[in-house]
């Protein structure tokens, strides 16, 4: 898939994300769970903290705003995301350093950071990447250095709930922005593919086929999907999701797994969402 394929859908996303809710983007539980792997990373350090954030969640760059002696480096590809997220904070960013780049190839000095933050990032690259990632994560951090992000799992529909059930159930409801993320956090990243690399595709091409198949027989399903289209990008692929136990494999050969905090904005999601606090191994 080109880069410019992979991206299109963040150019989408970047307009809608007010629409967005927990726990597409971090819950006030999720920030508290960050805050306090934060402060247990750096609880020695009384002098400038330096944190990459990969990407640029407003919710975790607000965190980093409310402490003076953080600089954060901020790294995306999409500038018009930066651009977008950056209207969405509440507190006023500072000591931020912007760079528009691949995480695989930012331009940053080796062993120079505290920290490494994100939120869902693994799922923005083919499994055969993660691993340059990780390497990546692992040079330009200090020695004892953190990865602290949120990761999202791959869960396979059948261990989950009937599809065509839980779209029946869904169009029931009152349609609210509100309604639609819990659509898109439940049923999308449920409902994901696979592609020929065996990488488990978290995308909207299925599930948007499987509730147009609804639709045709059913209003309210049909009133749903036009709804869902006006804010859910219409995209086959949107990012990868792997199986925990493959993802723990290939994580423990660059950290250790110190601690994690359950994701349990919708019960389903302790299943496969968590917050892990990394401390690399070189």
């Amino acid at each position: 898939m080109s880069k410019e394929k992979f991206n299109e859908p963040w150019f989408e996303f970047a307009k809608t994300w007010k629409k967005t809710y927990p726990p597409a983007r971090p819950s006030q539980k999720n920030i508290l769970d960050y805050e306090k792997f934060l402060k247990e990373a750096v609880k020695s350090k009384k002098k400038e903290i330096k944190i990459l954030l990969l990407g640029s969640t407003p919710e975790l760059r607000d965190l980093f705003a409310k402490y003076k002696n953080i600089e954060v480096t901020l790294v995306d590809v999409n500038m018009d995301m930066i651009l977008a997220m950056t209207e969405l904070m509440e507190k006023k960013a500072r000591n931020e350093i912007w760079i528009k780049s691949s995480w695989l190839t930012v331009p940053v000095s080796h062993n120079y950071y505290d920290a490494v933050f994100g939120d869902y990032v693994t799922g923005n690259l083919p499994r055969k990447k993660l691993a340059s990632l990780f390497e990546k994560i692992e040079t330009i951090l200090k020695p004892g250095g953190y990865f602290i992000t949120r990761f999202f799992s791959y869960l396979a529909p059948g261990k989950v709930f009937d599809f065509d059930r839980f779209i029946l159930k869904m169009s029931k409801k009152k349609i609210t922005d509100r309604l639609i993320n819990n659509l898109w956090c439940i049923g999308v990243f449920c409902f994901g593919g696979a592609n020929k690399n065996g990488d488990k595709i978290v995308g909207t091409g299925r599930f948007f086929q499987g509730m147009k198949k609804l639709a045709l027989k059913d209003k309210k399903v049909s009133e749903l999907y036009q709804a869902a289209l006006k804010i859910i990008p219409e995209h086959k692929y949107w990012s990868y999701g792997h199986a925990w136990a493959d993802d723990k494999k290939l994580i423990e050969k660059h950290f250790v797994i110190e601690k994690s905090a359950m994701d349990d904005y919708f019960p389903i999601y302790k299943y496969f969402s968590r917050i892990y606090k990394l401390k690399a191994k070189t």
